[in-house]
């Protein structure tokens, strides 16, 4: 009865370790997605830059629009911007359909989503203005470097609102990507930590 007491405990120690290593390698795999991801989006934006003279906005109100909803703006401007089909766009159309969304619930009036249609020569039928989430369910973070040192309000597929700002070096205090743009996940634990902890980031990539 020891002896078979033993045997069990040791099988259900080699499970106990089995299934961390299963679960470590499956976050391992949904990491690296999102890095594959950052790296496609990355190449959209530098494409939209290349033909408009700088990167997308952090906001839409460049096109004086009303009715935006002021949470998850930066996500919000960056997809609306490289779905325009102005200069060889649209710059993005490979999107997956099921990881857009609508977190802040927020609608465009008649006269904005008409404004935008015209403005970014835009096809969407929905006056819902989307957002494009990370394999988790959460909204990319979006920040144009002119708006690096102010803070945004997102808000996660748990409905929680938090707090965004530019994310700067722990070892220099320098802003990473001080010229261009930060685009980040909030990553496996789906907490927002600008850039640090498990957040993926397009300047590591």
């Amino acid at each position: 009865l020891v002896e078979l007491l033993v045997v069990m405990a040791i099988i259900g120690i080699l499970a106990s370790i089995s299934l961390v290593g299963v679960q470590l390698a499956i976050k391992q795999s949904h990491i690296s997605a999102e890095e594959h991801t950052l790296a496609m989006l990355k190449v959209s934006i530098e494409s939209f830059a290349r033909e408009m003279g700088d990167y997308p906005p952090g906001s839409l109100t460049f096109l004086g629009l009303k009715s935006a909803g002021g949470i998850n703006e930066g996500n919000e401007s960056l997809f609306a911007c490289l779905l325009t089909r102005k200069r060889n766009g649209p710059f993005i159309d490979d999107l997956d359909e099921d990881r857009w969304a609508n977190l802040d619930e927020d609608r465009l009036s008649a006269d904005d989503l008409a404004k935008i249609r015209k403005e970014l020569d835009w096809v969407r039928k929905t006056d819902q203005l989307l957002e494009y989430t990370d394999l988790w369910g959460n909204p990319y973070v979006y920040v144009h470097h002119r708006d690096y040192g102010k803070k945004f309000r997102y808000q996660d597929a748990d409905g929680n609102i938090f707090e965004v700002e530019a994310a700067k070096s722990s070892l220099t205090g320098d802003y990473a990507a001080p010229t261009s743009y930060q685009l980040w996940s909030l990553g496996p634990d789906g907490v927002n930590q600008n850039g640090g902890g498990d957040d993926v980031c397009s300047w590591n990539l």
